[in-house]
């Protein structure tokens, strides 16, 4: 809930005004494969004729400043792919991507039918076939896991829970909450039996419910005292950094909602 998320609907009316074209958000499918159903969706797409160019904005919040050549080259594809689906005239011939962190912005160009966007199809072709013919090894669970956004449809996965014992301990269920993140949902509901009453501290954290709080902003009037005050930083900067500034909070704040969540947390110190 930071000031720099609501600014993105603004972001969207300012970029209107300069007169590009744009499409937003935009689903496409690349057309060249027939068995596999690969898409993407773009943040946005505007098109500037007078420079035959096709720009692909993705918008990031927060204060981190990397960015994925290869989703770039992800979305490239997409278009290229798409070509005469967007009814564009045949002189374009540039591509450029475009991450817009709050505080950056990165520049990526690419030829619309150039060696980088072909020797991606190629490698995005080769993959869809190894997954086709099974040539990809059988799942394993580990660490890897944590970071892998389809764990819960991973036959691995659900192997490895169907054998979790149901007698483990509040300490044995906490050592693998954290060892293992694949499994999180099956431990998660087993520690939610045993902090059902009251939140319990094992190990040094707390288990159990913690309230929640997120800031609605006036995003117009944070504007206006970034202005007058000359400090654009506040657009970009969370909401708990932005709570330490009275002034902004007192014009700018105009609701706070709860919410209560379960978790694990690190126990307060008593």
């Amino acid at each position: 809930s930071g000031i720099g998320e609501h600014l993105l609907r603004d972001i969207i009316g300012i970029e209107l005004k300069l007169g590009a074209d744009i499409v937003t958000p935009h689903q496409l499918k690349p057309a060249d494969f027939d068995t596999a159903d690969i898409r993407g969706v773009i943040d946005k797409l505007y098109f500037l004729p007078e420079k035959k160019t096709i720009v692909i904005a993705d918008y990031k919040t927060g204060n981190a400043i990397n960015y994925d050549k290869e989703q770039a080259l992800f979305y490239a594809l997409l278009v290229s792919a798409n070509y005469q689906k967007l009814g564009l005239p045949e002189d374009f011939d540039h591509i450029v991507a475009l991450f817009e962190f709050p505080r950056h912005i990165y520049e990526i160009s690419f030829e619309l039918d150039g060696e980088e966007i072909l020797s991606f199809l190629a490698f995005i072709s080769a993959c869809i076939e190894r997954i086709e013919a099974g040539g990809y090894d059988t799942p394993s669970v580990g660490e890897h896991c944590i970071v892998c956004p389809y764990r819960g449809l991973c036959e691995a996965v659900k192997d490895e829970m169907a054998g979790l014992p149901e007698d483990l301990t509040v300490e044995a269920l906490l050592e693998e909450y954290f060892r293992l993140q694949a499994k999180t949902e099956t431990v998660k509901a087993l520690l939610q039996q045993y902090s059902a009453d009251k939140n319990i501290v094992v190990d040094g954290y707390e288990i159990g419910y913690r309230e929640r709080k997120s800031y609605d902003w006036d995003i117009d009037k944070a504007v206006e005292y970034a202005i007058a005050n000359n400090s654009f930083d506040v657009l970009s900067v969370n909401s708990r950094k932005a709570l330490k500034n009275d002034v902004l909070v007192k014009e700018a704040l105009k609701k706070v909602k709860k919410s209560t969540v379960w978790g694990v947390y690190k126990a307060k110190k008593s």
